[in-house]
């Protein structure tokens, strides 16, 4: 259980790491999920946005603080992940965006997931999953009753190594797209995503209750949107901003 008495000096103390870094939060009124990754997470994983969407580390499996992209960042050695409950604030059915940076120093051995928001409790369907291929390419993968599993992927080779790059995925209630660096890298045409009640995890997957797919690398500013930012909007994040 997340202590919520705490949950007010953490989201402040959050605001004003993200501030010191020089971090801007725009549009905060559909920012609903926001972690800086400026705090060390065995002590706090507060949500900074105000929506109340603490994360919990797996048992004795907290990331560690690290220098990152701007500030902090999480640092995941491939046995630990974080899971935030879910609200109807991350179950954006008409459209959202997940931007974070991310950082890797060898191509995976087989699929790993930096983050996603599970759907169908715990299956092997995701409403949203991103995903880092052992040819470095990156996957967007989501859920619906229309159509089960939607792999939308990248070319091989994008995801650069021992340097942070934006990544970004964004869905407007028709097109999913994948966004490296401020730039638009592949989209599709997908009109339905659901959600559900699922948790939102962090540095992990979990297929059929079993964990999976846990992500080695840094993770910094991640960010999810009740909407698809536009490409000025991804630029700004993309800047460091």
């Amino acid at each position: 259980m997340i202590d919520g008495s705490l949950g007010g000096w953490k989201i402040a103390w959050g605001l004003v790491l993200a501030m010191a870094c020089g971090r801007v939060d725009y549009d905060s009124t559909d920012l609903v999920l926001w972690y800086p990754m400026d705090a060390d997470p065995a002590l706090s994983l507060a949500d900074a946005s105000g929506q109340h969407h603490d994360g919990v580390c797996l048992p004795g499996a907290c990331p560690a603080l690290v220098d990152g992209r701007i500030g902090g960042a999480w640092s995941f050695d491939g046995s630990q992940g974080i899971v935030t409950r879910s609200t109807p604030g991350l179950e954006a059915s008409g459209g959202f965006t997940v931007a974070a940076w991310l950082r890797i120093e060898a191509a995976p051995l087989t699929r790993t997931c930096p983050g996603n928001k599970a759907w169908k409790a715990r299956a092997e369907t995701d409403s949203w999953g991103l995903y880092v291929e052992p040819n470095l390419a990156l996957t967007f993968f989501s859920s619906s009753e229309l159509l089960f599993l939607d792999f939308l992927t990248t070319a091989p080779g994008v995801v650069p190594l021992s340097t942070f790059t934006h990544v970004a995925l964004t869905w407007d209630g028709d097109v999913k797209t994948i966004w490296q660096d401020g730039q638009r890298v592949t989209s599709s045409s997908r009109s339905r995503i659901d959600f559900d009640t699922s948790d939102l995890m962090i540095g992990f997957d979990i297929d059929f209750d079993l964990p999976v797919g846990f992500f080695a690398g840094e993770l910094d500013d991640l960010r999810i949107y009740g909407r698809a930012l536009s490409s000025e909007e991804i630029g700004v994040l993309a800047e460091g901003r």
